[in-house]
């Protein structure tokens, strides 16, 4: 049997097996997508010549609400290739990344957590459309975040939290099983990895320069760590 034929016949079992438990109309499926470990980003500073380059490691993630319209016109369109859209919320975001230090290892000082959070004044969003029968999903989002360091001298020098977007454009391959997990509510197994490399200016600290990729997978355990505390307590302060 063909692969295209295996997966059509895979479609038909899907539609079949949905539309009467799912009816019609729209569904909401919260979605927590937590940070792959490891997951590192270079940080480099033009605050000295040579710029300076360190490394942090992440935690965290994020929390969505995908929305989408099931029902059986939807199901029987995906037999013939149409993918179904949906709306990605962005509920919560909340990463947290080891110190770095500014200067040398003997004298610098340390940055203490790196704390990146959804913006309060600038909404995050996305939108998702799933191709059931190729076995695929794309992914667009734009995550409107903010940095901060919990070291409060750092972080003054810093001028407070500094807008930090970045945009996630991914196709991840999904299969039947995790296509159907995800469209009554169940687990899934999405896995979004885009690379990172962005730069803003800091007040004093100068031009700042990040790079590196990052993976967000499915979880249905939203991630933990002394450090996403700190962050939170942070938050909590400003």
């Amino acid at each position: 049997m063909s692969s295209s034929l295996r997966a059509k016949l895979m479609t038909v079992f899907l539609v079949l097996g949905v539309a009467p438990s799912i009816g019609c109309g729209e569904i909401d499926l919260p979605v927590s997508l937590a940070l792959e470990q490891p997951s590192n980003l270079t940080i480099e500073l033009a605050i000295t010549d040579p710029p300076l380059e360190e490394t942090t490691n992440l935690v965290g993630g994020v929390e969505t609400t995908i929305t989408t319209k099931i029902g059986l016109k939807e199901l029987l369109g995906a037999l013939i290739g149409k993918a179904i859209p949906a709306d990605i919320a962005i509920d919560d975001i909340l990463i947290a990344g080891t110190e770095i230090i500014i200067g040398d290892d003997e004298s610098g000082i340390p940055t203490d957590t790196i704390c990146l959070f959804q913006d309060p004044d600038l909404a995050s969003d996305g939108a998702a459309s799933f191709n059931l029968l190729l076995g695929v999903a794309a992914f667009d989002m734009t995550l409107n975040t903010k940095l901060g360091l919990t070291d409060p001298f750092l972080d003054a020098l810093l001028g407070g939290p500094q807008p930090f977007q970045q945009v996630v454009s991914a196709v991840t391959p999904v299969s039947i099983t995790d296509m159907l997990a995800l469209l009554t509510g169940g687990g899934s197994g999405l896995s979004l990895s885009q690379e990172i490399d962005a730069s803003f200016e800091a007040p004093i600290l100068g031009s700042i320069h990040v790079t590196g990729t990052l993976t967000l997978a499915s979880t249905d355990t939203p991630p933990s760590s002394p450090l996403l505390d700190d962050c939170t307590a942070y938050i909590a302060g400003l």
